[in-house]
């Protein structure tokens, strides 16, 4: 089997960002680069320059659009860039990454392929769609078609300016596949800080099943439980006179955030994050790879059960359990349960 795996970066971003959420992924997946390829191979990549931002690989350059960046001016051209590749190399699975733009970007490539090569599947993983300026029609930006098979999205919940308003893409699972996230509209593709590398873990989960090569998955549910912990720490629940909210790094300002000033309105985008404000569960994604690996713990942290003594070692197992394997999971246990062992 042939697979391609596309990575799009975000407008004003480019591949020298090297800890940065598309060009990390693109780093660890093993592939050969689309542009050194004259015939299909099993694995194979390639990674887009957000809009705006084209990085030379020879001088290690950087060249900036500002008018680019403001109108989105090249989305097009991005779109077919990595059509052409396609066709000539006519993989059987098409695996895209995207981040804001780079998410529509993908979205696109997605459509065209299926009248251009109906037979090839594809597959979607999307950070935080934006479109921010209207290029091109909705059955492109917005729509899936048949050939999207598997779908995920991660959608921010804190990100409060009209610019970035994130664009619902229509696709049969996108109700079930879509996972809030706290944070603004780049806050997820920071992987140096614990919000980016819970994304780069669902991201690199995610292509694994896909069948792209991805170094070191999959990440195991006890893993991702300990890097949600790890976002709790960072990033707290905290009340205010103005609410609850949680604080963010804000690594374009520089400073600490406090989240809920920037709420958004993410009707239309799945179900209500029902662990918004939860205080250690950060959303349905955290809570159900918790429950499937400490059930008892889950029901009892979330009032479903009041544990009795004939549950007590079950529950004191699985708490030594969360300590042995998920240690930042169990930092951020109330202390009742710390306690326990």
């Amino acid at each position: 089997m042939s697979v391609f795996t596309v990575f799009a970066i975000g407008t004003g971003h480019s591949r020298a960002e090297k800890n940065t959420l598309m060009v990390r992924l693109y780093d660890v997946c093993n592939a050969i680069d689309a542009v050194h390829l004259g015939s299909p191979a099993p694995q194979m990549k390639y990674i887009l320059d957000g809009i705006g931002k084209s990085y030379d690989a020879d001088t290690g350059k950087v060249s900036t659009d500002y008018f680019a960046q403001a109108t989105g001016w090249g989305l097009s051209d991005k779109t077919d860039e990595v059509v052409e590749h396609a066709m000539r190399l006519r993989p059987e699975v098409v695996n895209l990454a995207g981040h804001s733009r780079g998410a529509i970007i993908c979205t696109r490539i997605a459509s065209k392929l299926s009248r251009a090569l109906p037979s090839t599947k594809c597959n979607l993983f999307l950070v935080d769609p934006v479109e921010r300026t209207p290029i091109g029609d909705s059955r492109n930006n917005a729509q899936t078609h048949g050939n999207v098979k598997l779908f995920r999205q991660l959608i921010m919940e804190n990100e409060g300016s009209f610019l970035f308003e994130p664009r619902k893409i229509s696709h049969q699972s996108a109700s079930i596949n879509t996972v809030h996230m706290p944070g603004r509209h780049g806050t997820a593709t920071q992987t140096g800080q614990p919000i980016g590398l819970v994304s780069y873990m669902l991201a690199i989960n995610f292509l694994g099943m896909c069948r792209s090569d991805m170094a070191g998955r999959p990440f195991s549910a006890p893993q991702l439980c300990d890097a949600y912990g790890q976002v709790n720490l960072a990033n707290p629940v905290r009340k205010t006179s103005s609410g609850i909210g949680r604080l963010f790094q804000d690594l374009d300002a520089g400073k600490r955030v406090f989240g809920f000033s920037g709420s958004r309105d993410l009707k239309g985008f799945g179900r209500k994050n029902a662990w918004r404000d939860d205080g250690y569960f950060i959303n349905n994604d955290h809570a159900r790879h918790f429950m499937a690996t400490w059930p008892d713990l889950f029901l009892v942290l979330t009032g479903k059960l009041t544990p009795d003594t004939s549950m007590q070692r079950s529950l004191v197992a699985q708490v030594r359990n969360v300590r042995d394997r998920a240690p930042r999971a169990f930092q951020t246990l109330p202390t009742a349960f710390r306690e326990l062992v």
